[in-house]
């Protein structure tokens, strides 16, 4: 079964859009995220601290694993806590591919993730096709913009495609937006969370409220 295939199979169980990458050692994210980590841009996120040769090597969190598939839903298709939203349609994709592919594990022995373990989701999902990283650190999917939540599952057999990912360039260019509107001046060259109003639970968003690409 072709990852195409799969794709048309995840829409029609209702998630957005699906992409698809292999895991292996994240080379520019670990240097990136160490000094990051070292500068203590991180604050009370002492958790980023752990599980580090997990978090830069998704092969290394499951070994089995030999296909990654990315699920995109935008926010506005949530219902109730994205976490359980995303991988009960995970786990709904995973029971179809089970009635399709000859030898495919149960989806009880599968492993699904969204926003709950050490995974880079932002840099899976632009590997695997989907958009790219935007000045306020979020993942930008090319239609939808950056209102979405991702979900991984990752399987343990090799799933070929027709065709190779497509590759998003960054579109921000020279637009600043973000980092002008934000409130804190948590933005820059680098993310500070101590300074980021989300990272203090506050419902502060502009900066993907006042970005072009969320107006779509």
């Amino acid at each position: 079964m072709f990852f195409e295939e799969i794709r048309t199979l995840a829409i029609a169980c209702g998630l957005d859009d699906l992409g698809m990458t292999q895991p292996h050692f994240l080379q520019q994210d670990a240097t990136y995220v160490d000094d990051w980590l070292a500068k203590g841009l991180h604050g009370a996120l002492h958790y980023l601290e752990q599980n580090k040769e997990k978090r830069y090597d998704p092969s290394v969190l499951v070994p089995a694993g030999k296909t990654i598939l990315v699920g995109v839903v935008k926010n506005t298709n949530i219902k109730g806590d994205y976490h359980r939203h995303i991988k009960s349609l995970l786990y709904g994709l995973g029971n179809e591919l089970s009635q399709r592919i000859e030898g495919f594990k149960p989806i009880e022995l599968q492993h699904i993730f969204c926003d709950s373990a050490p995974v880079l989701e932002r840099r899976l999902a632009v590997e695997a096709g989907l958009g790219w990283i935007g000045k306020n650190r979020n993942f930008y999917h090319h239609s939808f913009g950056s209102l979405v939540h991702l979900g991984e599952l990752m399987l343990d057999i090799v799933v070929p495609r027709k065709e190779p990912p497509e590759t998003y360039a960054s579109r921000c260019d020279s637009c600043e937006d973000c980092i002008k509107a934000c409130p804190s001046g948590a933005l820059g060259d680098e993310w500070n969370a101590q300074l980021c109003r989300a990272y203090h639970k506050e419902k502060c968003w502009i900066c993907q409220t006042v970005c072009k690409y969320n107006a779509i």
